[in-house]
């Protein structure tokens, strides 16, 4: 059955969490602030993550009911979390990984688990991918209108001095942004679809920009799954956004573009095959870091002192010697294995692949009726089939960048576990996005554990949000149909 757009977008409400977690998410994938040195100097993200912890705390009527912690994405990050914590106390440098933890992972997870927290069902997964491409269209404008091409010994132009990113993690930010982008566009009304067209240009031709051959894989690994799987979505309109976005990526493609996307061809050829700082070299030693130190790993953040340090290079040095790069593993799968050793492989893995699956997955269960459905049931059958597109281009272009600390899959992963939710609160017919907060705290004598718990429903009611519904009464703020 064909799905037809959304003739209705929810009205969005806002509070001190959510606008606090927007703007984290902005910041977080399009790095504004270290554009604009007056954002910098209020250090956003601390001041952000500070005051949505202080409102999820103060107002927990503005978070999910419990269950979100017992979703399997969830565990999945707490179990990372374990992992990495046991990486710094058995790692090569206690120091070195205790740092990277703190300064950098920590606020990682403290965001995936505030996020886990706020998303109620359809308006907040929708609130939240709109956010993610707002990021994506800001770093699209920096990349376009600021960041400057640089041309190397090749004669290859790419894009440089981009401030935290490079241009290969650019490729990836943006590519996992490209099915949020398709979501956006279909799910939004007319000017949020000028927005999203815009910003979909602006990722094809950014993608040209960076020169990176693993976003050019990502890209074409992602058309094609967009172009076989979305079953619901016409034909023509598939085959016209893959237009679209070759040709923006033709026009931008720089000096030295398709040159440098021919020697994917000619494997054995490239620099990475044999180079002893190439990435076929780097892996061999990684799996042997992993295999050294199997259960924790040689420690979060670790790998460029190991290949200083303890490697066979670093080992047989000489001061006649060249230098040893302290190098970035340059696959994040490579990294979580290397660095937190088996378990934190297999859990990296468990929760790439499975923000693939699981969507997939869950596409099945969805009634066909929904294609036409409220907005609600139109926007969660959307959802299901452009979010694994977007686990899938984090899955191949994290084959070619060192990620496995980043917001993106961690992004996805509580989007997963959100949308899986809100499709199965859907289905047993409550409306978990619906949220009417009692005036004072809900007693333990209701249901919830504390005063803080969702209250159980009695006979003939059910539950939606913190507060009981008739399960025969008109819902005041449903969405209809234009």
């Amino acid at each position: 059955m064909r799905a037809s757009a959304p003739r209705s977008v929810p009205t969005i409400r806002w509070d001190v969490l959510r606008a606090c977690l927007f703007a984290l998410m902005v910041l977080g994938i399009s790095r504004l602030h270290q554009h604009f040195a007056f954002i910098g100097m209020l250090r956003p993200g601390l001041l952000l993550a500070g005051i949505g912890l202080a409102a999820a705390w103060f107002h927990p009527a503005n978070l999910s009911d419990g269950s979100w912690k017992r979703r399997w994405t969830t565990k999945v990050v707490i179990g990372l979390s374990i992992v990495a914590l046991g990486s710094i106390a058995f790692g090569i440098s206690q120091g070195g990984a205790f740092h990277s933890f703190v300064e950098n992972y920590s606020k990682v997870l403290i965001g995936t688990f505030l996020l886990m927290a706020a998303i109620r069902g359809a308006r907040d997964l929708w609130l939240f991918s709109w956010a993610y491409v707002i990021g994506a269209g800001c770093l699209v404008w920096l990349a376009l209108f600021v960041f400057q091409l640089s041309t190397d010994s090749a004669g290859v132009a790419r894009l440089n001095d981009m401030y935290t990113w490079d241009s290969n993690d650019v490729g990836l930010v943006l590519l996992v942004g490209l099915p949020l982008t398709m979501l956006t566009l279909r799910t939004s009304g007319f000017k949020g679809k000028l927005v999203s067209g815009a910003v979909l240009l602006g990722i094809g031709a950014t993608i040209a920009r960076t020169g990176s051959r693993g976003a050019f894989v990502g890209t074409a690994v992602v058309l094609l799954a967009y172009l076989f799987s979305l079953k619901g979505a016409s034909v023509v309109k598939r085959v016209g956004t893959i237009v679209a976005l070759a040709v923006g990526l033709a026009l931008a493609a720089p000096q030295g573009y398709w040159k440098q996307m021919n020697t994917l061809t000619s494997v054995e050829d490239d620099y990475n095959w044999d180079a002893a700082q190439g990435r076929r070299q780097l892996a061999i030693r990684g799996v042997g870091y992993m295999l050294d130190r199997p259960l924790f790993g040689i420690g979060i953040d670790n790998f460029g002192r190991a290949e200083a340090t303890i490697s066979d290079r670093a080992v047989a040095w000489t001061p006649d010697m060249p230098g040893i790069k302290w190098s970035a593993a340059h696959n994040s799968y490579l990294q979580a294995g290397a660095e937190l050793g088996v378990p934190g492989l297999l859990l990296f893995c468990t929760l790439v692949f499975g923000c693939i699956i699981a969507p997939w997955r869950l596409r099945r269960r969805i009634p066909a009726a929904w294609a036409h459905g409220d907005w609600e049931e139109q926007f969660l059958f959307q959802m299901a089939a452009y979010l694994p597109l977007s686990a899938l281009g984090f899955a191949v272009a994290g084959f070619f960048v060192s990620f496995a600390y980043h917001d993106p899959i961690y992004i996805l992963a509580a989007m997963t576990g959100a949308l899986t939710a809100a499709v199965e609160s859907r289905l047993r017919g409550s409306r978990p996005d619906v949220a009417v907060p009692q005036r004072g705290p809900v007693s333990p004598a209701r249901g919830g554990r504390g005063g803080l718990g969702p209250p159980r429903a009695r006979s003939g009611e059910r539950v939606r949000g913190f507060a009981y519904v008739r399960s025969d009464d008109a819902d005041p703020t449903r969405s209809s149909p234009a």
